[in-house]
């Protein structure tokens, strides 16, 4: 299973699945593709004019199939099944990908361990087996930040002094040379040239006061610590931002812990 960015606990995502068949697929009887998160995972449901039902879409061999053709529905707590129509086929050695959204639970994961494994199966009316890969390793759901906030001093469309307070807490101690990635939605504009360190660890020493960058991504400031993040300490910094002439639909902002290597040990979407 793939996914496009950082995953948190108590969040959700679209994620997916992708693998291919080994035996012919038929909606006659019908067959069915079966996928199994860890138990922490569910599939989330989305809330439609008939009802509750998984958010899923079935594509073969790169070709999205229409919805007809297939149904969606969850199986006990957290499995996925996608049955197919009467008239749809999947051949034998082709490659299938299945999108479906799904609730990361209240459980970190780190990528290798027993606890996080998934697994897919294809099966007949009956439910007996054709095909099945156990034991696929799934990917890391990190901790999330305690108590993450954003104050801002200016909601005025298109302005520039907007001088906001953005604070957090670890729930896991970050050792030392971490960075803190900041992430407005489009539209918005960091300006790390005004940062101010506020009670980040370091702030008060001049030769180990944190640095704040742009990253080469639009919308994106990372700044540098060298001490480490301790658990349940409060921290916060200060960053302009730049407001949009219109605040976005989706004004989702995340604050991002990565290691000395640049790896997600926290997050906050």
């Amino acid at each position: 299973p793939g996914q496009t960015r950082p995953v948190s606990v108590r969040t959700s995502t679209m994620l997916s699945v992708s693998f291919s068949t080994i035996s012919a697929l038929s909606g006659i009887g019908p067959d069915a593709l079966l996928v199994e998160p860890p138990p922490s995972i569910s599939i989330a449901l989305d809330v439609g004019v008939t009802g509750e039902a998984p958010l899923c879409q079935l594509w073969v061999a790169r070709q999205l199939q229409a919805a007809a053709s297939y149904h969606c529905s969850r199986v006990g707590n957290n499995g996925l099944t996608v049955r197919l129509g009467a008239a749809a086929v999947i051949p034998e050695e082709v490659e299938v990908q299945i999108d479906f959204r799904i609730f990361a639970g209240l459980v970190p994961l780190r990528h290798g361990v027993p606890e996080n494994r998934w697994a897919i199966r294809t099966v007949n009316a009956s439910g007996s087996v054709k095909d099945q890969m156990l034991d696929i390793p799934g990917f890391t759901i990190h901790p999330t930040l305690e108590s993450a906030s954003l104050v801002p001093r200016d909601v005025a469309a298109m302005s520039y002094t907007n001088y906001a307070e953005f604070s957090f807490q670890v729930t896991d101690r970050v050792l030392d040379n971490a960075t803190i990635v900041v992430s407005a939605p489009l539209g918005f504009v960091l300006y790390p040239r005004t940062f101010h360190a506020g009670t980040l660890p370091g702030a008060n020493d001049v030769q180990i006061v944190p640095v704040a960058m742009q990253s080469d991504r639009d919308g994106e400031v990372k700044i540098s610590l060298t001490l480490p993040l301790e658990v349940s300490k409060r921290y916060g910094f200060l960053l302009t931002i730049g407001n949009p002439a219109v605040s976005p639909p989706d004004n989702d902002w995340a604050i991002e812990i990565q290691d000395k290597n640049g790896a997600t040990v926290s997050i906050d979407p």
